[in-house]
């Protein structure tokens, strides 16, 4: 029966909002064939905290004080993933378009390289709920919902909650940038007793890495979680 709703709204979806190659305007789909044969795939992963290519994006040893053992990403925050995902953000009628991040992430090994993975639970990045009534979704827990499906691993929406409405940070610098989500997080009192060891946190963009890192190193501080590692769609 969901699935019959969901078939029959994303029929009406698209009616009332063609696809459209969200790169180059083509119509038929939100990244047209052309476009996708463009999208630069991160084939070596980074450190979280140097930003020097490790294994697999598991922190360097001389890089202990990163909060975020483990950072892995599909592909580069480029067009026209760019525009794919600025389009997402800001034109929420076409969330739809997170179809091809799905179908992107699927096709990506991502579940044969990180097995551990299916140990974890994952907790999407929150938005501030000002911002969330504006968007009408959260894009990170959307792609946190396309991680679960593919570990089967539980996804708990609700742990982590935004309390700072700031400014977009997408025209910050690096120093703003980590000012400007400082405290940014509380943990919901709800989970304080039941905190998961094992974290997968999600995100759709890693550029400076200030907003993951801040909400890993929260997640640290409570001690009952040992292993915070870190999945972005697109990397900076």
């Amino acid at each position: 029966m969901i699935k019959k709703v969901r078939s029959i709204a994303l029929f009406i979806l698209n009616i009332l909002f063609p696809k459209q190659c969200s790169a180059c305007g083509y119509w038929g789909s939100y990244l047209c064939n052309e476009c996708k044969s463009k999208v630069g795939y991160v084939t070596e992963q980074y450190c979280p905290r140097c930003g020097v290519h490790s294994v697999l994006g598991f922190r360097h040893e001389r890089c202990y004080r990163s909060p975020i053992d483990q950072l892995y990403s599909i592909c580069y925050y480029h067009d026209p993933i760019a525009s794919l995902i600025g389009e997402i953000k800001f034109y929420p009628a076409v969330r739809c378009a997170l179809e091809v991040i799905e179908e992107l992430t699927r096709f990506s090994s991502i579940d044969i390289e990180c097995p551990w993975w299916s140990d974890c639970v994952v907790i999407p990045v929150p938005l501030h709920p000002f911002r969330y009534r504006m968007r009408g979704f959260n894009q990170a827990e959307e792609i946190g919902g396309i991680i679960s499906s593919i570990f089967n691993i539980p996804m708990e929406s609700n742990l982590l909650k935004r309390t700072s409405f700031s400014q977009p940070q997408s025209q910050m610098s690096r120093k703003d940038r980590h000012q400007n989500v400082q405290n940014a997080f509380r943990l919901n009192p709800h989970y304080r007793k039941n905190l998961p060891s094992k974290v997968l946190l999600v995100d759709d963009v890693f550029t400076t890495g200030s907003t993951l890192r801040e909400a890993a190193r929260l997640l640290k501080q409570t001690k009952n979680v040992t292993h915070v590692y870190a999945f972005t769609f697109a990397r900076g």
